[in-house]
């Protein structure tokens, strides 16, 4: 069975506000990261690529 709970009956809580500093501008546009970052996911993909293919292999071995 589900529960009931009265929302009616319950008070909205409190929010409060938090003060945010205003992050600088630079004029100078940043490059992106180059290096490990892109090259991570590519050795993630051939990993996957190539089990698939050993499996593929190997299954069509066995018949």
């Amino acid at each position: 069975m589900i529960a009931y709970c009265p929302l009616e009956e319950l008070e909205p809580p409190v929010r409060q506000q938090k003060v945010v500093a205003e992050p600088k501008t630079e004029e100078v546009a940043k490059a992106p990261p180059v290096g490990r970052e892109e090259t991570e996911l590519n050795y993630v993909i051939m990993a996957f690529i190539i089990g698939v293919v050993m499996l593929a292999v190997s299954d069509s071995i066995r018949t």
